[in-house]
């Protein structure tokens, strides 16, 4: 089994029966039922409606962030088995490889052919971060095995990508934002226009949350929250470029993703990335 996949599988699988002992009532493994709908979702928490649209935060550094414009091209997200590549036997290299193709949308899974192993998986759109609405997909037959962590990605968007803005442009770009800054209330507002090509993705760890009796058995509800105030987490635009402080807001929405997930009875959910 590669690196990569003991390395996720290893928080969910228990040893011998240390686990059912500690908890009977927990489940391993995540088994879908016969349907699946996912719902894209913001945590608005931290944040305040701007005036003139668009939305308003405060980061630790004293720094306000006012967000006019703003859009993220997500490439992919999906959940994953737990027997994801184990049917390659290569080295540390291989693995790093495989995953980062994965996550940026170059190559397909490791031994799984042309195709992703679950069919469920979202693709390759802009989502208007000023607006941060939330997103229904429609419900799809999942497949009976077990699942084991989540992945996102964002990647640079191009002639594939739907829901492109006509302006501003974002072609080429994982994420471009708008706006303007201040470092405190009293200064003077600077205009914003900060964009990164670079893919951005990680895998998130599936783990058993509580029992969830409101559940349906043959329903499962994913629900993917991004902060929409963590973005500005820790930026200093009065010490990085625009090119550093847009890489930093994408991997601080990647960072902070987190997925809520009901089935069968039971709620699951995701910390950070691994």
């Amino acid at each position: 089994m590669p690196a990569a996949t003991r390395l996720i599988s290893a928080f969910l699988i228990c040893a011998g029966s240390a686990c059912l002992d500690a908890a009977p009532a927990s489940p391993d493994r995540l088994i879908l039922g016969e349907r699946l709908v996912y719902t894209l979702d913001w945590d608005r928490a931290g944040i305040e409606l701007a005036p003139g649209g668009g939305w308003r935060a405060v980061n630790a550094l004293g720094f306000e962030f006012e967000l006019a414009q703003g859009y993220l091209t997500t490439n992919r997200m999906e959940l994953l088995p737990c027997d994801w590549g184990e049917d390659r036997d290569g080295g540390v290299l291989d693995v790093v490889s495989e995953a980062l193709g994965w996550l940026t949308g170059k190559r397909a899974l490791a031994g799984h052919g042309e195709d992703a192993p679950n069919p469920t998986r979202v693709l390759n759109f802009a989502e208007p971060l000023h607006a941060a609405r939330v997103l229904a997909y429609s419900t799809h037959e999942t497949e009976p095995v077990a699942y084991c962590q989540f992945s996102f990605a964002s990647a640079r968007a191009d002639v594939a990508t739907v829901d492109k803005p006509e302006e501003p442009s974002i072609s080429g770009q994982s994420l471009r934002m708008l706006g303007r800054w201040r470092a405190g209330s009293q200064a003077a507002w600077q205009v914003f226009d900060w964009s990164t090509p670079l893919p951005r993705g990680a895998f998130y760890t599936l783990r058993f949350d509580q029992p969830d009796l409101a559940a349906r058995d043959d329903l499962v509800e994913v629900t993917v929250r991004r902060p929409l105030a963590f973005l500005f987490d820790a930026l200093d635009p009065e010490l990085d470029s625009p090119q550093v402080l847009a890489n930093k807001a994408l991997a601080n929405l990647v960072n902070g993703l987190r997925v809520e997930l009901r089935t069968a009875g039971a709620a699951w959910r995701t910390d950070g990335p691994i």
